[in-house]
């Protein structure tokens, strides 16, 4: 089906939602292509328009940029955490939970089924641990995504989720380190990283006010969790850092995560 549009070579671009749909114009003026759309999300036969998320397009790809975050909520031995706005089809979730010692992470999951691997789990004896989980390439999604953690018994958790764009969508987890002790100045301990185009993600916890390092931005505060981070574009060691508000036994984790390219 050919529709007359104009007279000029045109390539257009079209946001619906977190899709993109693409079309050419030819020289005599006629719209071709499957992705042909009209401005209000129809094809230009009356089809339902075929919107694709940026990644599907040519080109640069988006900056990395923090899109979302929640803190969580608890009852018995599950812990609840609620992305408000509808995820964009490969996006990076980061899920971070800390707890009194006795007991386990058994699941962690969402709405939009994706799944979830280990960053890593750092224990403080007697005192607490940190767990740190993703999901990258997440799918898209329709409405609020509800992310659900199963704990093997009730702990007091502390639960803090982020969402992030313009990370890889395939082994996007570059390095991490972690580590515990009792300061005023939580500190991870050196990662060196393998991308030049990075973005840290730091995760420092203690049962006082914790601030953001220097050089970090923090996103998501839940006063005693947060989740802080730093774009880099060189390789090098690097490390999350923090300030409490006094003394303290406090855990954190660096995660450096690889750049879309």
């Amino acid at each position: 089906m050919r529709h007359t549009i104009g007279m000029r070579h045109l390539l257009w671009l079209w946001c619906v939602g977190c899709g993109f749909q693409h079309g050419m114009e030819g020289g005599d003026g006629t719209q071709t292509g499957s992705d042909a759309a009209a401005p209000d999300g129809r094809a230009l036969d009356g089809r339902p328009g075929d919107a694709r998320p940026i990644d599907a397009l040519d080109g640069p790809p988006p900056p990395v940029t923090f899109v979302q975050g929640a803190s969580g909520t608890f009852a018995g031995n599950t812990v609840t955490l609620t992305l408000s706005t509808a995820q964009h089809a490969g996006d990076l979730d980061i899920v971070a939970l800390s707890w009194t010692t006795g007991t386990t992470v058994q699941s962690v999951t969402d709405s939009d089924n994706n799944t979830y691997a280990l960053v890593a789990t750092t224990v403080s004896p007697g005192v607490g641990t940190l767990g740190v989980y993703y999901a990258e390439n997440v799918a898209q999604g329709v409405g609020a995504d509800t992310i659900t953690v199963k704990l093997s018994g009730s702990s007091n958790p502390v639960a803090v989720a982020a969402a992030y764009r313009g990370l890889a969508t395939t082994d996007a987890l570059d390095v991490e380190h972690s580590a515990y002790g009792t300061s005023t100045a939580p500190n991870s301990g050196n990662a060196t990283t393998t991308h030049a185009h990075d973005l840290l993600v730091g995760i420092p916890v203690s049962s006082v006010d914790v601030t953001a390092g220097t050089g970090f931005t923090t996103h998501v505060d839940a006063n005693l969790d947060i989740v802080e981070d730093r774009e880099v574009t060189t390789t090098g060691g690097y490390s999350a850092t923090a300030t409490l508000g006094s003394n303290a036994v406090w855990l954190a984790t660096l995660a450096a995560f690889a750049a879309a390219s």
